[in-house]
């Protein structure tokens, strides 16, 4: 059995606090603002399919969070041609 040292111990906690893991929900609100403080374009993008599809609206109006791992969110992301690099971005800008 090795032993650790108080400064072993202190190293291996700081960096087990540093390590953030990914976000994958987030609230409308949360997704909107991110949107229209960091990405406008995606914002305005997002805007227009909702008053385009019907199928946009319900699913909008129908969830509390979004979930970035949901199939239904997928098939969005994919309908207004957002990268998964750029959903990273929106993820990772969220707080």
């Amino acid at each position: 059995m090795k032993i650790i040292t108080p400064e072993e111990w202190a190293a291996k906690e700081a960096a087990r606090r540093t390590v953030k893991t990914a976000r994958t929900q987030c609230t409308k609100y949360e997704l909107v603002q991110c949107l229209q403080n960091h990405f406008p374009e995606l914002l305005a993008s997002l805007r227009q399919a909702y008053a385009q599809s019907s199928d946009l609206q319900f699913y909008w109006n129908s969830v509390l969070d979004l979930d970035r791992n949901n199939a239904d969110f997928q098939s969005l992301v994919q309908k207004l041609g957002v990268t998964s690099e750029q959903l990273d971005a929106i993820f990772a800008k969220i707080e």
